[in-house]
């Protein structure tokens, strides 16, 4: 009875091994999106790369924006030829999809690119053409930054980094923020603050 028992097992487990072989293998295949398109873009932003601009836009894309009150334009290849190498900064640079909208074969996305000396906002739209997402158009702003207020910024928000208090002598407890020295002195009269300067500039 056992063998028959083993016997049985066995072809069953041969059978379900052929049958597991005889069925094709299927791949999900990855559904193409915006954010491909839009992924590649910022690539060509992160590692200066012209061909992913050729790439990820139409050859009849316009990049449009205003300088000096007026509209200006550049075709895909004439906004390509900006991106050569790396930007020595590229460590400072933060890009991000703020908003996507998608509507069947269209869509339309916002961009910011936070860099150290401006602030681009670029209006992206965007088309799924042969079963493939193009950026047909892009209109941007750029949002030059003063660098001096940039840095003057930068050191207030260190200042106010919260700083866990602590003891340095006796009564006395240091209870500041970041770079605002700040002291407590506990008396059994009552506790007294000392505020040893404070930045109004």
């Amino acid at each position: 009875m056992a063998d028959h028992l083993g016997f049985l097992i066995s072809f069953l487990l041969v059978g379900i091994v052929m049958s597991a072989q005889a069925q094709p293998s299927i791949k999900p295949q990855a559904e193409d999106s915006p954010r491909t398109a839009i992924e590649g873009y910022f690539s060509a932003h992160a590692l200066g790369r012209s061909d992913f601009i050729t790439q990820t836009f139409t050859p009849d894309a316009k990049i449009q924006f205003i300088e000096n009150g007026q509209l200006k334009q550049w075709t895909r290849d004439e906004f390509a030829k900006r991106f050569q190498q790396p930007a020595a900064d590229e460590y400072r640079r933060v890009r991000r999809i703020v908003k996507l909208d998608v509507s069947g074969p269209a869509a339309s996305a916002v961009l910011t690119l936070d860099y150290p000396q401006v602030l681009l906002t670029d209006h992206m739209s965007l088309l799924k053409i042969g079963g493939e997402w193009k950026i047909v158009n892009k209109v941007f702003s750029a949002d030059k930054r003063n660098a001096a207020q940039e840095a003057r910024k930068q050191i207030l928000n260190e200042w106010s980094i919260p700083f866990e208090p602590r003891k340095i002598l006796g009564n006395v407890y240091y209870v500041g923020t970041n770079l605002i020295s700040s002291f407590l002195i506990v008396t059994a009269a009552g506790n007294i603050l000392l505020d040893t300067g404070r930045s109004k500039c």
